[in-house]
């Protein structure tokens, strides 16, 4: 009823929506980026997670241009991944409003709050990307527990992000470790899930 009362399955289909298009020039910069340093783009951008189409295709366009065309793909590009950064956090802060019951209001520091949110999910997507290589190096149980120790970053990103950037009427930052414990349940179900089958 509450998910009902909010539109939830509207509100999630506008956080995927503005992740995707997040995630767009994110793997732009990326692949013109590793384009400067090694030849092979498309396979350092798939091992670093960028989808092998998307990098296939971005790194076809950089790689048939010169490098001031590459410089100013990545300065563009960076451009327009700070400003979908920052619309995708008015989209969080907007789902995380309603969801509390609370009203939305514009961020005070924009630029701080940004770059808190752009430090984060940095270091989540980092571990993420880390996580499948370090576990392939290990034996199968040691492999599988240092998995599940690594996605342990997926909750701390929550309570993290919950508590330093989103609106809510949490009175301490423990009031997000239930919502945490099901989101790290589930993620290591899904990781173990596409690990084992």
């Amino acid at each position: 009823r509450r998910d009902q009362q909010i539109a939830g399955s509207v509100l999630a289909a506008a956080v995927a929506y503005r992740i995707f298009i997040w995630l767009l020039p994110l793997a732009l910069v990326a692949v013109a980026g590793l384009g400067l340093f090694t030849s092979d783009a498309t396979h350092v951008a798939a091992d670093a997670g960028v989808a092998g189409y998307m990098a296939q295709s971005v790194a076809q366009a950089t790689n048939s241009t010169s490098l001031f065309a590459r410089v100013a793909v990545i300065v563009s590009g960076s451009v327009v991944f700070l400003y979908e950064s920052y619309a995708l956090l008015r989209t969080l802060r907007a789902v995380s409003a309603f969801a509390w019951g609370i009203p939305v209001r514009a961020m005070r520091r924009p630029a701080q709050q940004v770059l808190l949110f752009l430090g984060f999910s940095g270091a989540l997507l980092l571990v993420l990307n880390l996580t499948p290589k370090i576990t392939d190096l290990l034996p199968l149980p040691f492999g599988f527990l240092t998995a599940l120790a690594s996605l342990l970053i997926v909750p701390l990103y929550y309570v993290l992000i919950s508590h330093f950037v989103l609106p809510n009427r949490a009175p301490n930052w423990s009031a997000f470790l239930p919502g945490a414990a099901l989101v790290y349940v589930t993620y290591a179900v899904v990781h173990l899930l596409a690990a084992l089958v």
